[in-house]
């Protein structure tokens, strides 16, 4: 522009200083023009020149159109960009929003979802420098997903096998049957069905496939193998299926273990079971299962039916096959179970012994009695036959063995009372014996009765028989032993001794004093102390009228041979504490006589 204002000038300054002439002007005039022209023709060169220079910020993905709007990959998907700038310097990409800027032009997208990419660099400006540019392509990258291909696989008599693919995620799927034959292209939400030459095993493979926009042609996507059993007909396969009842209690219940194999998800299952053979019910229906193998636990009521169960199982083409299982009878005909033998006793310290016997104790359900004592359940027994209560018993109760379930009382033994003592004081050294019988439900089978007295450890110190009554008046001539036990026994027709409860009786100190003592030397009252049993200590001391102490000792063998006091009435008082700690106090008045 510069170069033309100077030629403008210039030729104005010629004009003025001419002379006018026509030739001349025409010559001028065309002079004019053409420097005119010419600036013009200068200046539009120089412009286009410094514009060429220009460039700003271009970039694409490897394998894909430059001119894509969008690109497609699975993940995880490694990117390499293009830039097509051809002169821009200190470039960088930022490949998702909130990522960091990097020089690097190569990128690892783990994750699926819509990514946008952004360039950033220095790019030539018009006047030959550089200036700082960016581009953003919004959403340029899909990262796809790669799940196993939803496909199910339907096998049919004749050695068919049909495939049927899901309308979603892939856009179409490639079958290889597994067998040499050609692949097969299947589209999504629809079905293909192949005939194998022979049956055996095979295993198909159906890959899953996005249909991307690389140059290459290249799609993507994920197989998933099947590892199948290709049969002429279901009606020759095994599914050993087995029928097991696992207890009485299973009658009762209904409680029937059911067991098979060779399940497939394209085959459907239909249970059923048959009372007393009956029309069939059913019980378990099974499809698109992904085990192999079923155990069911069927459960009904069955104390008085029979049983028998069926089996079929039907392809995905309607062909089926059933197995039928033996008839079950039940092993018991009635509830409750019969727990015999339930024979009571008592321990040394007053705890409950028990023992029975149960025939149907093998099954599971049996393993746990319940011990009821007048009409409530207090322990839960292991069925090991024998029990003795932690606490000692107080109280005359009577008790049974018991199972109860939803279908009420399943195990049952007699209603036991067991031998139970009172004992009453009567008197100095006098007792009233009074005992329940042993009975059985409402009956007594105690028939004759032993009464038997001990020490505290246990030790028998005297046994006699008290016959068939109820009741015994006892007197204990045992003069060393201050607390004594007792207890009944009898032999019931079993054989079995059971024994009752054990009472304790503790007898009380006796100490007795006479009235006068006659100290003349013939041997007979020349001293006067007392006579008694159980005595652990002892004192004694005399006063005359006055007050005045006379005597004292604590030697019970030991009295008073009244010394030099003159006959008469003199004043007594003595302190005793027997084996049990208890202490006793006596006093009275005695006649010295001479």
């Amino acid at each position: 522009m510069a170069v033309s204002t100077y030629y403008l000038v210039q030729y104005e300054a010629d004009i003025q200083a001419m002379e006018f002439n026509m030739q001349s002007f025409v010559s001028l005039f065309r002079l004019r023009h053409c420097l005119l022209f010419c600036a013009i023709g200068l200046w539009t060169s120089v412009w286009e020149s410094k514009s060429a220079q220009a460039q700003s910020p271009c970039f694409y993905a490897k394998d894909y159109p430059a001119g894509a709007t969008r690109i497609r990959a699975c993940a995880p998907f490694s990117i390499e960009l293009i830039d097509c700038t051809g002169g821009g310097q200190n470039i960088a990409y930022r490949f998702q929003e909130g990522g960091v800027r990097t020089p690097s032009n190569t990128f690892t997208y783990t994750t699926p979802g819509i990514y946008s990419i952004t360039q950033y660099g220095n790019f030539p400006d018009s006047n030959g420098g550089f200036i700082g540019d960016s581009l953003t392509k919004s959403n340029y990258v899909e990262v796809l997903a790669v799940p196993v291909p939803p496909i199910r696989m339907e096998r049919c008599n004749g050695r068919r096998l049909r495939i049927t693919a899901a309308a979603t995620p892939y856009e179409q799927y490639v079958v290889n049957w597994g067998d040499g034959s050609p692949l097969q292209m299947l589209l999504p939400g629809s079905s293909l069905t192949h005939v194998y030459a022979t049956a055996g095993n095979y295993t198909p493979i159906v890959r899953g496939e996005y249909i991307l926009n690389r140059t290459d042609g290249q799609n993507c996507g994920k197989d998933t193998t099947f590892t199948l059993s290709i049969y002429e007909d279901i009606s020759n396969l095994n599914f050993n299926f087995q029928m097991q009842v696992q207890s009485p209690l299973s009658v009762c219940k209904g409680q029937v273990l059911l067991s098979w194999q060779g399940l497939h998800a394209d085959w459907q299952y239909d249970l059923e079971v048959s009372r007393n053979n009956g029309a069939y019910e059913p019980v378990l229906h099974i499809e698109n299962s992904t085990a192999t193998s079923v155990e069911y636990v069927w459960q009904g009521n069955t104390l008085t039916q029979s049983l028998r169960f069926r089996l079929t199982v039907r392809n995905a083409c309607g062909e089926s096959v059933s197995f039928v299982s033996a008839t079950y009878s039940p092993p018991l005909t009635q509830l409750p179970v019969k727990v015999r033998n339930l024979q009571l006793s008592f321990t040394n310290d007053n705890r409950l012994q028990a023992n029975w016997r149960n025939d149907e104790s093998v099954y599971a359900e049996l393993q746990e009695l319940e011990l009821w004592q007048n009409g409530q359940a207090t322990n839960n027994l292991p069925n090991s036959g024998t029990f003795t209560s932690q606490a000692p018993l107080t109280a005359a109760v009577c008790w049974q063995l018991r199972k109860n379930s939803d279908c009420g009382t399943i195990a049952l033994s007699d209603y036991i009372c067991p031998l139970w003592l009172e004992v009453n004081p009567q008197g100095q050294n006098a007792y009233r014996l009074s005992w329940r019988p042993y009975r059985r439900n409402d009956t007594v089978i105690s028939q004759t009765y032993e009464i038997v007295v001990s020490d505290e450890a246990g030790n028998v110190l005297e046994r006699f028989a008290a016959g068939s009554v109820l009741q015994s008046d006892f007197s204990p001539a045992d003069t060393q032993q201050q607390l004594l036990y007792v207890h009944i026994e009898s032999v019931l027709p079993s054989g079995f001794v059971s024994r009752s409860n054990r009472q304790r009786i503790e007898r009380p100190l006796q100490l007795h004093f006479p009235t006068a003592f006659t100290p003349n030397g013939d041997g007979l009252n020349d001293t006067f102390h007392p006579k008694g049993a159980f005595v652990r200590r002892y004192r004694l001391q005399i006063y005359d009228s006055k007050g005045s102490l006379l005597f004292e000792s604590s030697n019970i063998e030991q009295g008073w041979d009244g010394a030099q006091a003159p006959p008469g009435s003199y004043l007594y008082h003595a302190t005793a504490e027997d084996y049990l700690g208890r202490t006793y106090h006596f006093q009275g008045v005695l006649t010295l006589i001479r």
